[in-house]
């Protein structure tokens, strides 16, 4: 009897002992590195100076592919590409604040920061402006990051805008079982019993969970219904944090019409074409009294942003240049802040 007890215990200590090294396995994978991160990771741990960096260097990073094709490494591109010092566009506590989401489109990726739309935006209308757009994010990442800096921001009630800025590639970012696992309790915390609240508390079984989600979600394509679903369920969650944050907010959703670069593919430039088309934007306005306020570029500028308005040495040929903030931001502020 002894022994068969002996032998239960020692696989009860082998089992806990690989399922803890899976779940930090299944974190590290599910808080994976952003190209922020990774940057400042090579100039805080890599032998070499930042400034003597190469392109391989960066290939031969562990987790993503490849970061730059044709900026400089230095200081100066990195702040450029993706650096935290434009947090803040600060004027005076006295004027009301705008808060900008999104990814590196809104965060003004290879842009100088007075080429930026947050710079642009100020010059016209003397707000304070706080720029929470992620380099490889969406809208789930900003809100991450508001949540964990909000004391940035001096006085919440004096935020009268949040402006997300979504460009086609937020939905394929979202539809992955990586990011439904790191804002699990987030997005479904409402619709989870107590039980499975408990469970979720270990990576392992969050990753079941997470997975059954995804599959859920995913069912019946090429049908987009569910997916619009999870995303309109996005944006309703990101509402109502926001309004939690920011009680006095208006919130305006800017959805950049462009035109595709080829080497996205025939599936996929018509799977995110559905959902930058999809009523579930006008289905989000109507549900909130018009407090989300749905704004398309392509009816702004009247036509799609083209080669000419996007940056022509880039690791994608996507990311709008000066031209197009410098153009498109007096129409929007002069129709849509007040």
């Amino acid at each position: 009897m002894k022994k068969i007890i002996g032998i239960i215990f020692i696989n009860i200590i082998i089992f806990i002992f690989f399922t803890t090294i899976i779940n930090v396995i299944i974190e590290r994978l599910a808080n994976n590195y952003t190209l922020d991160e990774k940057l400042s990771w090579f100039s805080n741990n890599i032998t070499k100076n930042f400034n003597e960096l190469t392109l391989e260097d960066i290939e031969n990073f562990p987790i993503e592919e490849r970061i730059v094709k044709s900026l400089k490494l230095d200081e100066e591109s990195f702040e450029a590409f993706c650096g935290e010092e434009r947090k803040k566009y600060e004027t005076s506590r006295n004027n009301p604040s705008i808060v900008t989401l999104g990814c590196s489109y809104s965060y003004g990726h290879g842009l100088k920061k007075e080429e930026t739309f947050q710079t642009n935006l100020q010059k016209i209308k003397n707000y304070n402006i706080y720029n929470y757009s992620k380099c490889g994010g969406e809208i789930l990442e900003s809100i991450k990051d508001l949540n964990q800096e909000i004391d940035i921001i001096p006085d919440r009630n004096n935020v009268e805008y949040v402006v997300y800025v979504y460009m086609h590639d937020h939905i394929g970012r979202l539809l992955s079982i990586r990011t439904i696992y790191k804002h699990y309790e987030f997005l479904f915390d409402n619709s989870t019993n107590k039980f499975i609240k408990k469970l979720i508390r270990f990576p392992l079984l969050k990753l079941v969970f997470s997975s059954y989600k995804f599959y859920e979600i995913k069912k019946g394509l090429p049908s987009i219904q569910n997916i619009e679903q999870f995303y309109k369920l996005v944006i309703r969650k990101s509402y109502n944090r926001i309004k939690e944050l920011f009680p006095n907010s208006k919130i305006i959703i800017i959805l950049y019409n462009e035109k595709l670069a080829e080497d996205f593919g025939v599936f996929h430039i018509w799977y995110v074409s559905q959902i930058i088309e999809s009523k579930i934007w006008q289905e989000l306005e109507k549900e909130t009294n018009g407090n989300i306020q749905i704004v398309r570029t392509r009816d702004i500028m009247g036509f799609y942003f083209d080669k000419n308005y996007k940056l022509e040495e880039d690791i994608a040929d996507w990311h709008p240049n000066a031209r197009a903030w410098k153009e498109f931001t007096p129409k929007f502020a002069s129709k849509y802040i007040k």
